[in-house]
């Protein structure tokens, strides 16, 4: 499943266009928009595109009042959350993934807890309507979401091209509350009061 969805989604011509749509869809959302503390993971290769996210979080009027976060891999496999002021403070790391600058990594007073985070925006490789969601395989959000708020609201980001009939999930793999392509927003059967206005 993974080479296949993959597959389909490097084919896409206008993934900045898409990635907007998508990002549309999530300004509508109310969860997006009572959010103070938001974890946006920042995109490579065909991924939806999360930089204008990230942009508008950081130069928006509010931002006084929203903290932008952003995971980063530690050396020993688990995620890291940084609190990002600016992307000047970010540079390549694992994989070529955008992280936090060496200097700012031991910086205690930008590190945050993942019981803080209001709002998590996810990356993964295949979606389904119920919520399931299937990553690179190596459960890095796997563990990170195990230890959120019951509070916090978890969104997959995906082209539609991404949607599958069925994810195959373990007992252990907790669903996300919504996935937003450029279709619009489906809501899993765990959330029981989606609001969208």
């Amino acid at each position: 499943m993974r080479t296949v969805v993959r597959a389909r989604r490097k084919k896409i011509l206008d993934r900045k266009k898409r990635s907007l749509l998508i990002f549309h869809h999530l300004q509508a959302l109310s969860w997006w928009k009572r959010a103070r503390t938001i974890l946006v993971y920042m995109s490579i290769s065909s991924e939806v595109e999360t930089e204008p996210i990230i942009s508008e979080i950081l130069g928006n009027t509010f931002h006084e009042m929203r903290k932008c976060v952003i995971p980063w891999c530690h050396e020993d496999g688990h995620l890291e959350l940084f609190h990002l002021s600016s992307l000047e403070e970010l540079e390549a790391g694992t994989m070529k993934i955008l992280e936090p600058k060496k200097v700012w990594k031991n910086a205690k007073e930008r590190q945050v807890s993942i019981s803080a985070v209001d709002l998590i925006l996810l990356p993964g490789i295949a979606f389904d309507k119920k919520g399931g969601r299937l990553g690179q395989g190596k459960a890095f959000y796997d563990r990170l979401l195990s230890k959120i708020s019951p509070q916090t609201k978890t969104v997959g980001l995906a082209f539609s091209c991404q949607m599958v009939p069925s994810v195959p999930c373990a007992e252990h793999d907790r669903p996300v509350d919504a996935v937003i392509t450029e279709e619009g927003v489906f809501f899993s059967s765990e959330t029981r009061t989606p609001e969208i206005f």
